[in-house]
């Protein structure tokens, strides 16, 4: 057999494996909603929380804006990853028939939208204000559906 040949069959075996892989990867994608919510939604809504305010320091008032266009396009990066997170909370997997997890979640996508907005026009009172709204978006949600530890 020619090695082209071999190469080519070898080829196709690999990418019969690595689509097997692909849908086991699928399955094992769905996190748990805490896992979700920690590993993925904190951090990216960290990055908007981060971004926009004063901190009061001994030296007095320091701004938390981006001062360059990478900073600002990490922001509205940080925003588009809390639209795709909250439509991935949406879903039946998660969503698992909760009355209103779904308009939680819609509610969380529709103010990442706008905070990414306000990161592209490097907007500093409208990325502000939007951080305002991701934060009662998630209270309201918390105050729903996190679990409460026992007394």
């Amino acid at each position: 057999m020619r090695i082209g040949k071999v190469r080519h069959i070898a080829a196709v075996l690999l990418g019969l494996v690595l689509a097997g892989a692909c849908a086991a990867d699928e399955a094992a994608e769905i996190k748990t909603v805490h896992h979700l919510m920690v590993e993925d939604l904190e951090p990216a809504a960290e990055v908007i929380w981060d971004s926009a305010g004063w901190v009061l320091t001994a030296e007095g008032e320091e701004e938390l804006w981006p001062t360059n266009a990478a900073g600002w396009a990490a922001v509205a990066v940080g925003a588009a990853r809390v639209v795709a997170i909250s439509r991935r909370l949406a879903e039946p997997a998660y969503a698992a028939g909760l009355p209103d997890w779904a308009e939680f979640s819609e509610a969380l996508a529709v103010v990442a939208v706008r905070a990414k907005r306000a990161a592209e026009a490097e907007d500093k009172m409208g990325l502000f204000d939007e951080g305002g709204h991701l934060y009662l978006a998630c209270v309201a949600c918390h105050e729903r559906y996190m679990v409460k530890p026992a007394d």
